[in-house]
């Protein structure tokens, strides 16, 4: 369920002014919890197992502690229905490192089958952890530049790499202008 659809749904409940709208989401509006709570409360009281279930990037409502949390659900309802089927777009190491997952690559054709540890999330976020320091640097000197590379996919490792990749960019920005 993605973020819009679920805020359109609870938006609902509360237009059907029956306080028993809400019975099956521990009595109370959702809207009067943050939204990964929300969130939370949707998945602990209203996924039962048995089901497909279709989620749509959790990472977007859910803090890392509750990213676990969604596993160790998930991982519940599993073992409880051998009928319990998930279906999750994601783009996050913690949510794509559930045991026996089979991940699906889909930015390009073919769609194949991809080992964890050869995502684009995994390698960003291990490149990440490795090197801390470097990657807010390369993220402020862009931040700086005032320059939008948010449809940009850059791979750069560390040092001087990093920079010219950087400066190359500004260029070609300055030179589209």
């Amino acid at each position: 369920m993605r973020a819009e659809s679920f805020y359109n749904v609870v938006s609902y409940l509360e237009g059907l002014d029956d306080p028993r709208a809400f019975t099956p989401y521990g009595g109370a509006s959702l809207h009067t919890r943050s939204h990964g709570e929300s969130f939370m409360t949707l998945l602990i009281e209203r996924f039962a197992g048995g089901g497909l279930d279709l989620i749509g990037e959790p990472e977007a409502v859910l803090s890392a502690a509750r990213q676990l949390a969604l596993l160790v659900r998930m991982h519940d309802l599993l073992e409880a229905s051998a009928e319990t089927q998930f279906i999750v777009a994601t783009h996050c190491p913690i949510v794509l490192a559930f045991p026996g997952a089979h991940i699906f690559w889909f930015d390009r054709p073919p769609i194949v089958e991809t080992p964890y540890k050869q995502t684009d999330a995994y390698a960003s976020t291990r490149r990440f952890l490795d090197t801390p320091e470097r990657r807010v640097l390369v993220a402020v000197v862009v931040t700086q530049a005032g320059i939008d590379f948010s449809s940009c996919r850059l791979e750069i490792g560390d040092g001087l790499e990093a920079v010219s990749a950087i400066v190359a960019l500004i260029v070609l920005h300055l030179i589209d202008k």
